[in-house]
């Protein structure tokens, strides 16, 4: 590891310093990835994937991650926004894990749920920690992306979970 941070330059460059550091870029880079890969598996299930949509241009103006056509209800847009949460972060010392990512969940539902149902969109939060440990919503979603691939493929569902999730 480098001795100090090219974001923010602290001379104490440790892992936790790197999983929090907004400055330095790396907190971007994991979220985009993650939206990244689901998006691919996503063109895969689904087609008609796109990334970053614009969700209401009134006030603040909010931003999903990705919309995907047909998710969970036939030609209904799903939009989905991904959180990854450092558990392990002192401000989530007293919390369990599952606690830390349902509350991240409740929080992008309170944010972007309203704005989603306006437009007859669902939406979907999902978060995962920096651990790879998923909340309730996201293995809900992975877990549909498997089945959606399992039928399309003709592949068996169990197969495809190896594949995804590995």
């Amino acid at each position: 590891m480098p001795k100090s941070c090219d974001g923010c330059g602290a001379r104490n460059f440790t892992l936790e310093h790197a999983l929090c550091c907004k400055t330095g870029g790396l907190v971007t880079r994991r979220h985009n990835e993650v939206r990244d890969v689901l998006g691919e598996l996503c063109e895969k299930a689904w087609g008609n994937t796109v990334k970053e949509p614009i969700i209401n241009e009134d006030g603040p103006g909010l931003r999903g991650d990705l919309a995907v056509r047909g998710v969970w209800e036939a030609q209904r847009e799903a939009l989905f926004d991904i959180r990854v949460v450092d558990t392990d972060a002192p401000s989530h010392a007293s919390r369990t894990v599952r606690s830390v990512l349902i509350s991240a969940e409740e929080e992008k539902k309170r944010k972007y749920l309203a704005a989603c149902e306006q437009r007859h969109a669902t939406f979907t939060p999902l978060v995962t920690s920096v651990d790879g440990v998923f909340a309730p919503q996201m293995q809900s979603f992975i877990l549909m992306i498997c089945e959606r691939l399992s039928e399309k493929w003709s592949k068996p569902y169990s197969s495809i979970v190896g594949w995804v999730c590995w």
